[in-house]
C-alpha cells in the first residue's frame, strides 16, 4: 500500500487532496470526476502518479466535518479520517503509514505545527509564506536544522508553473543578457480581495502582512530570476489602505446598505461562482469592507536593489477590474514581456529589432504549478534529490516582505541585513551549506 499524506488545513489542503485523489492510481479509480480530472491534468502537464494516499485531514472546527467529509467522499476519499487537531493525527498514525504532513493552515500556525511535525519525524510541505514574522522563520529554519533527514518544502507554486519556468529558461539561456530591471505586478479579484478585509487573512498578526501572505512567491520569483547573478540586498517599500478607507457613511454590514452596486456586496450567487480555497476563510461575508479591524496594506509598491547594482520593482493592488500578473524584463540585450494569465511571453530583441514568441497554453491548477510542484515535493523525498525551492528560498522571500514592511512604516530604506539568520542552521536538502550561505550566494536549483 502506498505512503499517507496528513493535511492540515480544509481549505487549500482539499485542493491538494482532490490533486492527489486524481494522481494516485487507486483512488483514481473510485470517480469518474478524478479520471477527468487526470485526462485533464496530464494533457496541460508533465504531472506523474503519486504513490501517496491522503490519510487525514485536519480542520480545527468540528462543524466543518460534515462538509469537509461530503468533499472527500465525492473524490473517492472515503477512507481518509478526519483530526481535529494535528497532533492527534501525527499520534493516530505512525512514520511509516504517513511521511509526510502538508501543512495548509494559516500563517500564524506554521511555526509551532512544523515543529510539531519534524519531531513526529515527518517531512513537511508548508504553505507559502513559510512563516509571519522572521522570529517564526527562525523557529522553523532550527527546528529544520535538528533534522537534516526530514525535507521541508515551501508550496512556492509560481516557480513550479509552466509560464515561470519558460521565462526562467529564456532568463538562463541569456538572450537577454544581464537583467538590469525587473516590472512585476499583481492585482486580484474583487472577490479575493475581500478576504482580506473579512477573514483571518485582514490580520498582519496572523498574515505577516499581504505582501507576506499574497505576494511572497511573487517575490520569490525576482529573486530567481536573478539567481546566479545577484541577490537582493535592500528594499524600499510604499503602502496603506487607499482601497478601502474608512467610511463613516457606510453601515456596519451589507444587509444595511442601500448601495446595492457596491462591488464589494458578496451575495450568495457570488460567493457561489467564486474560485479558490480563499472563500471558505471569509469569516463574516456580511460585514462591510470599510468597516473592519483589517489592517493589512490593500496597495503596497517594493523596489528592491541587487548587489549586482541592477532592481526590480513589484506592485500589489487588492483589487483591480483586470485581475492578473504581468511582467515586464529589461536585460542588457533584449527585453522579454509577459502576462500570467494568458501565457504570453515575447522578447524583443535590440540588436536585431526582431520579436519572437514563446508563449504557452493558459493552465488550471496555477499554470500547472500544483500538478509539479506535488511532483517535486515526493520525489524529493523519493529519490534524495534537491526540490526547486526550499527552505532557504521561503525564508528569503518572507524576509523581503517584511523589510517592505517596515519600509513603508518607517518611509526609509531597509538592508536586508537587519534580519540576521542564525548561523547554525542548516539548509535542509540534503547538502551542507547553512541557510545563511545560500541566501548570500543566492543558490537554488533550478
Amino acid at each position: 500500500m502506498s505512503k499517507g499524506i496528513i493535511i492540515a488545513g480544509a481549505g487549500r489542503g482539499l485542493l491538494f487532496a482532490r490533486l492527489i485523489a486524481a494522481a494516485n492510481p487507486v483512488t483514481r479509480a473510485r470517480s469518474v470526476e478524478n479520471c477527468l480530472e487526470w485526462t485533464q491534468i496530464t494533457s496541460s502537464t508533465g504531472m506523474h502518479a503519486i504513490d501517496r494516499h491522503v490519510a487525514a485531514i485536519v480542520d480545527i472546527n468540528a462543524k466543518n466535518h460534515p462538509a469537509i467529509r461530503r468533499e472527500l467522499d465525492a473524490c473517492g476519499l472515503s477512507d481518509t479520517v478526519i483530526h481535529l487537531t494535528l497532533e492527534q493525527a501525527l499520534s493516530a498514525i505512525p512514520p511509516e503509514q504517513a511521511d509526510t504532513v502538508m501543512i495548509v493552515t494559516p500563517n500564524a500556525t506554521h511555526a509551532e505545527l512544523t515543529e510539531l511535525a519534524l519531531r513526529h519525524h515527518r517531512h513537511v510541505f508548508l504553505e507559502k509564506p513559510i512563516a509571519t514574522s522572521w522570529d517564526e522563520v527562525r523557529r522553523i529554519a532550527e527546528a529544520a536544522a535538528n533534522a537534516p533527514d526530514r525535507l521541508v518544502l515551501p508550496g512556492f507554486v509560481l516557480r513550479h508553473s509552466a509560464f515561470y519556468r519558460r521565462v526562467k529558461e529564456i532568463c538562463v539561456a541569456g538572450s537577454l543578457g544581464r537583467i538590469a530591471m525587473i516590472q512585476a505586478d499583481e492585482r486580484l479579484a474583487l472577490e479575493h480581495s475581500i478576504s482580506y478585509r473579512r477573514g483571518w487573512r485582514r490580520k498582519v498578526a496572523a498574515t505577516g502582512g499581504s505582501m507576506n501572505e499574497k505576494c511572497s512567491h511573487d517575490l520569490d520569483i525576482l529573486c530567481w530570476l536573478k539567481q546566479p547573478e545577484a541577490v537582493p540586498t535592500a528594499v524600499f517599500s510604499a503602502g496603506g489602505q487607499f482601497l478601502f478607507a474608512s467610511r463613516d457613511d457606510a453601515p456596519a454590514t451589507c444587509p444595511q446598505c442601500n448601495d446595492r452596486s457596491c462591488p464589494f456586496r458578496l451575495t450568495p450567487e457570488k460567493l457561489c461562482g467564486a474560485e479558490g480555497s480563499f472563500k471558505r476563510d471569509l469569516g463574516d461575508a456580511d460585514r462591510c469592507v470599510y468597516h473592519t479591524d483589517a489592517d493589512v496594506k490593500t496597495d503596497q509598491s517594493a523596489t528592491i536593489l541587487f548587489s549586482d547594482g541592477s532592481q526590480a520593482v513589484f506592485t500589489m493592488l487588492m483589487y483591480s477590474g483586470r485581475p492578473g500578473r504581468n511582467l515586464l524584463i529589461h536585460g542588457t540585450e533584449g527585453m522579454l514581456e509577459g502576462d500570467y494569465e494568458s501565457g504570453r511571453i515575447s522578447v524583443h530583441n535590440y540588436r536585431t529589432g526582431g520579436e519572437l514568441n514563446y508563449s504557452i497554453p493558459s493552465r488550471r491548477w496555477h499554470g500547472g504549478g500544483d500538478a509539479m510542484m506535488l511532483n517535486d515535493f515526493f520525489d524529493s523525498i523519493d529519490h534524495d534529490c534537491v526540490p526547486i525551492s526550499t527552505l532557504a528560498d521561503g525564508a528569503a522571500a518572507t524576509r523581503l516582505a517584511l523589510a517592505a514592511d517596515r519600509s513603508a512604516e518607517g518611509k526609509r530604506l531597509v538592508a536586508l541585513d537587519e534580519f540576521a539568520w542564525p548561523a547554525n542552521c542548516t539548509r535542509n536538502s540534503g547538502n551542507k551549506h547553512t541557510v545563511n550561505q545560500t541566501i548570500q550566494k543566492g543558490e537554488s536549483a533550478i
